[in-house]
């Protein structure tokens, strides 16, 4: 089922451990088609990869 596209970009969080986490720096994932926003990605850390592994 087709649902309604987000407004603006979604926020693409790490999930470690059961939980969203944050992460380090962040930085927009654009559409290749278009160029507009289509996520907002943070980026794992090394702290965040030694939780995850």
């Amino acid at each position: 089922m087709a649902g309604r596209a987000p407004d603006g970009p979604g926020l693409l969080r790490n999930f470690v451990g059961g939980e969203f986490v944050e992460g380090g720096r962040r930085f927009v994932k654009r559409s290749p088609v278009t160029g507009e926003p289509v996520f907002e990605v943070v980026e794992a850390d090394r702290a965040c990869v030694d939780d995850a592994v």
